[in-house]
């Protein structure tokens, strides 16, 4: 068991690698161009993105602790996996609000 953990993290570790180098040659791209409009809606669609996973994956993790906690009967698990589904929606709408803004929001940083 030991073995195959410690290839999952190697490939996780390579997998990180090698979307974080991806994700700094987009930038370096928009940054070279020398625009700052690009730059900040590249930055605001990333997040964005980011928090729409999270979002997605906290309220999928919510849903198997509740479906867990209500096998079992356990009241105060059942609360907190609710909670953690809210948080994990609320998570995505921000996502979604911040996607369907973005233009406004460049345009109220570059502004500043």
């Amino acid at each position: 068991m030991n073995s195959k953990i410690k290839r999952i993290s190697t490939k996780m570790l390579s997998t990180v690698t090698s979307i974080t180098t991806m994700a700094t040659m987009t930038g370096l791209s928009v940054v070279c161009a020398a625009d700052a409009t690009a730059l900040i809606s590249w930055g605001i669609k990333i997040m964005a993105t980011i928090a729409t996973i999270l979002g997605a994956f906290y309220t999928v993790q919510g849903v198997i602790s509740y479906a867990a906690a209500n096998s079992e009967g356990d009241g105060p698990a059942k609360n907190k996996a609710i909670q953690q589904i809210a948080s994990g929606a609320m998570l995505v709408i921000v996502s979604v609000l911040i996607n369907s803004f973005s233009g406004s929001l460049v345009s109220m940083i570059t502004a500043a």
